[in-house]
This record gives structure tokens, C-alpha cells and sequence, in this order.
């Protein structure tokens, strides 16, 4: 990620038997603030248990825990990416993907029926919000890895060149 380090504002981590999840709160060079979040979601979870681990870890970034904090965090621009575990291209994954956009705002970046595995399942996935028309995603072939890449791409202006940058975010 070409973002800096030392423009992260927090930094929050969270590790339970559903799976990992890690927030960061970056500020580009743009000045916008963005919410990353990294997710890795452990193998044969109940979507119900996917969508309640993710709801207690983001629920400042929803319009409920903002309002709750006084605060407008369900405003900021986020990316969540990462491996759930969750077949995107089946109808299973409805619950999961209705939660993420009724609740968070957030829609899938990568296209839900091009494989990111080996074996022709769509388990891995990223969501965005508040960056249209400037956040992009693409799927690369990997001959090292089960997993095929998504690689996404976020372009802001800069204001003191006068010209448009790509930032990847892998």
C-alpha cells in the first residue's frame, strides 16, 4: 500500500474464532481521511456470526454508532477488503451483502462471478464507499497462490501538481 505509515491516524485490531479484522484510519496525501479495513474471515462461519463480528467492529462507521458517538464516522470513505469465506457468487452470501450495504454503505468493488480462486469460488472480496468513479478493482492471475489477487486502484487529484495519481492498495 503506497500510503504511508505515518499518515495513519489509528489503528484497531480484533482477533476472535470468526476471524481477524484491522482498521486503520489513513490520511492520503490529498488530506482525505479513508478507513482501511483488512478482514479475514475463518473457514465454514455462519453468516449471521460474519455479519455480527463485522457489525461490533465497524459499528462506529454506521449511521447508528456515529449518531451514538455524535460524530459523523459513517461519512468517511472506506475500503473494506479481504478473504471471508463467503462464495460471493451464490445466493448464500445475500445476508452478508444486504448488511454491507444497508448498514455500512459499502459495495463490492470486484465483480461477485469472476473467480478469485483456483477452484472457481469467489470468496475473497472488496467494498467501498464514497470513492465512485475514483476506486477500481481488478482480479490478476497468480501461479503461486490458491488465491488469485484483487488489485485496486484509488486516484485523487493532487492539488499541488494540478494532475491525477493511482495509489495501489493490495
Amino acid at each position: 500500500m503506497s500510503i504511508a505509515s505515518q499518515n495513519s491516524q489509528s489503528l484497531g485490531l480484533n482477533i476472535s474464532s470468526i476471524g481477524e479484522i484491522c482498521v486503520v484510519k489513513c490520511e492520503a496525501e490529498s488530506g482525505q481521511e479513508i478507513i482501511v479495513v483488512a478482514i479475514y474471515i475463518s473457514p465454514n462461519q455462519n453468516i449471521n456470526k460474519i455479519i455480527q463480528f463485522i457489525h461490533q467492529n465497524l459499528l462506529i462507521y454506521t449511521e447508528a454508532g456515529s449518531a451514538l458517538l455524535h460524530e459523523n464516522f459513517h461519512r468517511l470513505p472506506m475500503i473494506l477488503s479481504g478473504d471471508f469465506n463467503v462464495d460471493f457468487s451464490k445466493d448464500t452470501s445475500k445476508p452478508l451483502v444486504d448488511f454491507l450495504i444497508s448498514t455500512l454503505n459499502l459495495n463490492m468493488s470486484n465483480d461477485p462471478n469472476e473467480s478469485t480462486t483456483k477452484y472457481g469460488t469467489t470468496i475473497d472480496g472488496v467494498f467501498f464507499r464514497y470513492l465512485e468513479n475514483r476506486f477500481h478493482s481488478k482480479i490478476f492471475i497468480s501461479y503461486f497462490s490458491y488465491h488469485k489477487p484483487i488489485v485496486s486502484f484509488l486516484e485523487y487529484d493532487d492539488a499541488d501538481e494540478g494532475h491525477s495519481e493511482q495509489n495501489s492498495l493490495e
